[in-house]
């Protein structure tokens, strides 16, 4: 059903099965950005390419939705047509097997259902195969949007894989990631999908958390506003920060900041309306410096002064990432190498490997 917006949606599925409260609330305002339109672009392209059986380079210069198909654009969609193409190959599917932009909708639930970028289904196997254009990270391991899609799509017990194409990640793994799904966690995910859209009513009971991001309405989140205020106004007892304190502050991090950023919108909209807000006023944003002159008169007028081209032009190496976009990955990965910079922070079911170190009990014991 294009153009519908299903109340569980697939791709909002990480935000109500963590918190089926957040479905209660009427969908906010849609908003798009130039970044989402792009993606949108480069969905049509593939869809495109798809149906014409067609290389992406293609159609290289010509415009979808007002993007022009750039070559990085149709470099990144030939992925996704050659991993459709590998995966077809590995599964021995026929043509028949392969549906492209799938839309999808469970038989009992008419408001669960989504589109499907690929979906590879054959007797024994079923692919999901999702295009990201973005480049920010998804991982493809314990993915809910695309469980939802395999639920969908799975009519009897085939085993699962899903799959993330998404070239312009910067991502130790590649472009492709891949996640066989267990038996363990699919039959915790189908219990809990189960609960959720089989409910007439949702509890009033928020939980939040980084799947806050994107939510519509996370303006208005009583948990978010009741969090955002318990944390500004608790008093730490004498014992100070606690390892306890910190990871719960830390695991808050994330639906803190984006609560305050959609009340930070909400403020510039309001004084951009010209109501006043206590405390707070509009300012010019200022951009950084830009020539007002084309460059022929900014050499002349320099060279006027006896500054020559060596002075105010600079030539240097392009980085890994712009020069794998010229010459291919095979090369760039033969002169290049991911420095070990120290450790970072990340939650514990971050899919990267743990850095252990030795307490300081243990370094005492092996020193005495």
């Amino acid at each position: 059903m294009p153009g519908f917006h299903f109340k569980y949606s697939p791709s909002a599925s990480h935000r109500w099965l963590r918190c089926p409260a957040s479905l209660n609330c009427e969908p906010g305002e849609q908003t798009t950005s130039q970044a989402a339109e792009e993606g949108t672009a480069a969905h049509e392209l593939a869809e495109r390419c798809f149906v014409l059986g067609t290389d992406a380079a293609d159609h290289i210069g010509k415009s979808i939705n007002g993007f022009e198909v750039t070559e990085e654009m149709a470099a990144g969609v030939q992925i996704f047509l050659n991993t459709i193409e590998d995966v077809k190959a590995e599964l021995g599917a026929s043509a028949e097997d392969v549906h492209s932009e799938l839309h999808i909708q469970h038989a009992d639930h008419d408001n669960f259902g989504g589109t499907i970028d690929c979906l590879i289904r054959t007797k024994s196997k079923i692919a999901v195969i999702d295009f990201k254009y973005g480049q920010r990270f998804v991982s493809a391991v314990n993915n809910t949007q695309l469980m939802c899609y395999a639920y969908l799509a799975r009519d009897n017990n085939q085993d699962m894989i899903l799959k993330i194409v998404q070239p312009r990640a910067n991502c130790e793994e590649g472009p492709v990631r891949s996640w066989e799904v267990a038996r363990a966690p699919w039959a915790s995910f189908v219990d809990k999908l189960e609960e959720v859209i089989s409910r007439t009513e949702h509890p009033d009971e928020f939980n939040a958390g980084d799947h806050c991001t994107f939510c519509p309405r996370k303006l208005d989140c009583p948990e978010l506003i009741q969090l955002n205020t318990q944390l500004a106004t608790e008093e730490f007892t004498a014992v100070g920060m606690t390892v306890e304190k910190a990871a719960e502050l830390l695991g808050a991090e994330k639906a803190i900041r984006s609560h305050l950023d959609s009340i930070r919108k909400f403020v510039h909209g309001q004084l951009e309306k010209g109501r006043d807000v206590p405390g707070y006023k509009l300012t010019e944003a200022i951009g950084n410096r830009q020539y007002i002159a084309d460059e022929e008169t900014i050499v002349k007028r320099c060279k006027a002064k006896k500054f020559g081209k060596r002075l105010i032009y600079e030539q240097k190496l392009k980085s890994p990432a712009q020069l794998e976009k010229v010459v291919g990955p095979e090369l760039v990965a033969a002169l290049t190498e991911r420095p070990l910079k120290g450790t970072k922070v990340v939650p514990a079911s971050s899919s990267s490997p743990a850095v252990t170190r030795p307490s300081a009990a243990d370094e005492f014991a092996e020193s005495a």
